[in-house]
């Protein structure tokens, strides 16, 4: 594979940045999160992407793997997280509120855009060797879009 290694591992920190802002809004407003499983949901499903995002760049950096294993790494991670995701989802948009059944739609949206390029990208990764990272870069882009707007939601706009 290709020498990957210096975007990776901004990827591995920034990832890491990113989850520690999560965890910055959670205890900022603790109390108002805890009382909404809603919210609680939402910033696990943050980490979750972040984690994703962290664990596939770090498992790049795993010195003398081939596309194939790199794939079925990728493959694994990413299908346990979006059958994660896709669970909290589908609760959520269950026992969501009328008024907030759009901002669901749109965390749901961001949740699938997140995860679906790292999925794809294991596969293109077993078949097709380094095209793969190219929708890994997409992934980690959404991964961190989704957790900044998540970020912003719950150091923010709770308290709207």
């Amino acid at each position: 594979m290709p020498s990957w290694d210096g975007f990776f591992s901004a990827e591995v920190g920034a990832s890491a940045a990113l989850a520690g802002l999560i965890f910055v809004g959670f205890s900022v407003n603790l109390n108002k999160i805890i009382s909404n499983r809603r919210l609680v949901d939402r910033g696990l499903q943050s980490i979750i992407v972040l984690v994703v995002s962290l664990v596939i760049s770090s498992a790049y950096l795993v010195p003398g793997q081939g596309s194939f294993l790199f794939g079925v790494e990728i493959l694994i991670i990413s299908a346990v997280a979006w059958i994660i995701n896709t669970r909290i989802d589908l609760i959520s948009a269950k026992i969501v509120e009328k008024k907030y059944r759009v901002f669901n739609f749109l965390n749901i949206f961001s949740s699938q855009a997140a995860l679906v390029p790292f999925i794809a990208g294991g596969i293109v990764s077993i078949f097709l060797g380094i095209a793969a990272l190219y929708l890994l870069v997409a992934g980690i882009l959404l991964c961190y879009v989704k957790a900044i707007v998540d970020s912003w939601i719950l150091i923010v706009e709770i308290n709207r």
